[in-house]
């Protein structure tokens, strides 16, 4: 990420198709409207990042860590209910 100013520009990179593969292509009207037959993706630097979070999560051991975090989770936040409850209750 770039300072400039008060405000961080985001990184991206920009990836473009193959006018000659596009040109004839059927479905080139649903995909783009450039008159140059040319579509532009950009993608933020660490969309290669999200997409390995995204597969790890889906994994068979990314769905067991998730399962017992929840649980973990629930139970805090249970306690911490419970706990907040009795206090100004009790």
């Amino acid at each position: 990420m770039k300072e400039q100013g008060i405000f961080a520009v985001i990184a991206h990179r920009e990836c473009k198709s193959d006018p000659q593969t596009c040109r004839d292509c059927p479905f080139l009207s649903r995909c783009t409207r450039s008159k140059n037959h040319v579509k532009t993706i950009a993608c933020h630097d660490w969309e290669d990042t999200k997409e390995w979070v995204r597969q790890n999560r889906l994994s068979e051991r990314g769905k067991a860590l998730n399962k017992r975090r929840k649980e973990m989770i629930e139970r805090s936040s249970r306690l911490r209910r419970n706990c907040t409850n009795f206090a100004t209750h009790g």
